[in-house]
């Protein structure tokens, strides 16, 4: 068993007889800083995932930036999932992201003006949107291009 860490990326590769058993991207935070030409791969598997699990549709890409603010949006990286579900399905979706976001490079979760950040706290969420027909899921540079399911 070999333990391989990616400081660039920053996930974990564990390896077992030369076959990778887990790739962890954790749950540090990474700002937007450049647009990108579209959903990055990691996002797009995330997204094919919540919707699976939770039903709605998902959106990605928007080259923007964050409501009401001069900040880049994760979303202008590729890097950010809305997925329109609302109620207790959005609450569900939510609870969920959060218990996989270290494991799968999920650094942000809002829905319903609550919010969940890599620092492992869910509090208020106080922007333009309320969030409260879908839920966004933000994903670090790592969850970006290696989302993990679980």
């Amino acid at each position: 068993m070999k333990f391989y860490e990616t400081a660039s990326l920053g996930f974990i590769l564990l390896f077992v007889n030369s076959e990778i058993l887990v790739s962890a991207c954790g749950c540090e935070s990474d700002s937007a800083s450049k647009p990108t030409d579209g959903p990055a791969p990691g996002a797009i598997s995330a997204a094919n995932y919540f919707k699976e699990k939770f039903g709605g549709r998902t959106e990605i890409y928007n080259n923007r930036n964050v409501r009401g603010g001069k900040s880049l949006s994760l979303h202008a990286e590729g890097r950010a999932v809305d997925l329109y579900v609302s109620g207790e399905t959005g609450k569900k979706a939510f609870d969920h992201a959060v218990t996989i976001a270290c494991n799968s490079g999920i650094q942000e979760v809002i829905f319903n003006r609550r919010i969940w950040t890599q620092s492992g706290s869910e509090r208020h969420y106080g922007g333009k949107h309320p969030h409260d027909d879908h839920v966004h899921i933000g994903l670090n540079k790592c969850g970006a291009q290696h989302f993990t399911q679980e």
